[in-house]
């Protein structure tokens, strides 16, 4: 039941195709091309006890790591990525969210925003909730959960109190 990428290849002497899982051997080491926060379209080929290896635009080799993946991902899936850094050794670091910018926290709050209106406009989480549930519930770190939640508090969208958050009108989207 297992899932596996590999790259159908001619063999040059024999004229017969084989299958290779060793992407390494076909893809660009020429990274230049790629700049920070780049939108690509990523396939998910191999896990490793670091994350999962992806090939980035059918080209590129690159890596998600493990605390960057808020999100169930499978061999095989295609997803759209990030180019979070081109290292020195051309090695390519990605992630599934866009790098530092506006939108990626906009998107966050309307996620927190989201799933309070669902769970009757209060939810039991603050600054000092656990990652693991921060992920497992938004879908986010607990870094980008808590940019979120203080932009929220600055533009009068939630109330945080002691135990839990709140919307703190219940016309939110009007706002």
């Amino acid at each position: 039941g297992d899932k596996k990428v590999f790259r159908i290849v001619e063999d040059t002497l024999t004229n017969r195709l084989y299958a290779s899982e060793k992407f390494n051997l076909f893809s660009s080491t020429n990274t230049k091309k790629l700049t920070k926060n780049q939108e690509v379209n990523l396939m998910v080929f191999y896990k490793t006890p670091l994350g999962y290896k992806v090939l980035i635009d059918e080209t590129y080799e690159g890596m998600i790591f493990n605390n960057e993946i808020f999100q169930t991902i499978n061999i095989g899936d295609k997803l759209i990525g990030y180019i979070k850094e081109v290292r020195k050794d051309n090695k390519v670091d990605v992630s599934l969210q866009p790098i530092g910018t506006k939108l990626t926290i906009d998107t966050n709050c309307k996620k927190i925003l989201d799933i309070l209106e669902q769970n009757n406009s209060k939810l039991n989480f603050t600054y000092k909730s656990d990652a693991r549930q921060i992920q497992d519930t938004f879908g986010m770190s607990k870094k980008t959960f808590k940019k979120s939640l203080t932009q929220l508090i600055d533009e009068k969208k939630i109330i945080l109190n002691d135990d839990n958050i709140s919307l703190k009108a219940l016309n939110w989207k009007n706002t």
